[in-house]
């Protein structure tokens, strides 16, 4: 009978400890940590993602806006101008209305001081022109002829001079005359040279060319500028 073989110890213990290892094994309030843990750094990624994405957002919109504010800028800067040229030309009308009353109203009140004047400035033709005529509204033929004569004799001119009335005069208006010369006081013409210098005024405002924000040159726009071409030489009647 064959003898049994030998029950080797040493060799099946080193077999079973070269094994493979033994899982880690967790503790239940461990796995509820971990859980834990796992749930609030899911929260946090999510919450920087959702940051992120909400400032890309806005981000985006703000750029869109300002794109849009650049696109309608030079448009709202073309009304802004458009309406400050209109108040300046509603003030100017307002102011040149004003003063044309006010000048009525004081011609009105005092008609001979004008006329006066206009004598006053005439005298270093007249002093030696032996006949002289003033014609005015009839109505201050009369207290006028008063007043130029006084002044004749105070500043030495040596003419006669005759005041003449003239209903298709206008009061405060005067008309003087000698032989080679005269000068006119027309209320009229006075206004309508005043409304020439403000319509010439305005003309000389830059004006702005469409889709360009440099304003236009005078002999563009049709200021007077420094073209001359067109203007009255020197010594030569406009």
């Amino acid at each position: 009978m064959a003898k049994p073989a030998p029950y080797m110890f040493d060799e099946v213990f080193a077999i079973a400890q070269t094994g493979e290892p033994e899982p880690e094994r967790y503790e239940e309030e461990d796995l509820k940590k971990a859980a834990h843990d796992a749930r609030q750094e899911g929260y946090a990624a999510g919450e920087a993602a959702g940051r992120a994405a909400a400032t890309a957002r806005i981000e985006n919109q703000l750029a869109k806006a300002c794109d849009r504010l650049f696109d309608t800028l030079p448009g709202l800067i073309a009304a802004s101008d458009a309406h400050r040229h209109m108040a300046e030309d509603a003030a100017v009308d307002v102011g040149v209305q004003m003063a044309r009353k006010l000048s009525r109203a004081l011609v009105a009140r005092y008609p001979l001081v004008e006329i006066v004047d206009l004598f006053r400035q005439a005298i270093d033709e007249v002093r030696t022109i032996p006949h002289i005529v003033l014609r005015v509204h009839e109505s201050l033929s009369e207290p006028l002829s008063e007043r130029v004569d006084k002044l004749a004799r105070e500043t030495g001119v040596q003419g006669r001079i005759v005041v003449l009335g003239d209903p298709d005069i206008i009061p405060g208006d005067a008309r003087l005359e000698w032989a080679d010369g005269g000068m006119v006081r027309d209320s009229a013409e006075l206004e309508a040279s005043i409304e020439d210098a403000v319509k010439r005024f305005a003309l000389r405002r830059p004006q702005a060319r469409p889709g360009r924000p440099e304003p236009m040159a005078d002999d563009v726009s049709g200021g007077p500028g420094d073209d001359t071409q067109n203007s009255p030489q020197d010594g030569q009647e406009a």
